[in-house]
């Protein structure tokens, strides 16, 4: 994981397997902070503007999807 939110990948990891997620499901999470972590460093913020409202606008803005023609 790259981005401000890289130094708490594996606190969250170890809390995901406290709270009983299975491997698959932590990856699944792990894989969605990554996401965030980079929209904020995309936009130059780090982990301490993270707020409810930044969350909302990651979870609402437009999502980039990779596509290959063959």
């Amino acid at each position: 994981m790259a981005g401000p939110l890289a130094p708490f990948t594996d606190a969250f990891a170890l809390e995901l397997r406290r709270r009983g997620y299975t491997p698959l499901s932590a990856v699944a999470q792990l894989r969605q902070v990554a996401r965030l972590s980079r929209w904020l460093e995309d936009r130059q913020l780090g982990a301490g503007c993270l707020t409810r409202g930044r969350v909302e606008e990651f979870w609402v803005s437009p999502r980039i999807v990779e596509t290959s023609l063959k």
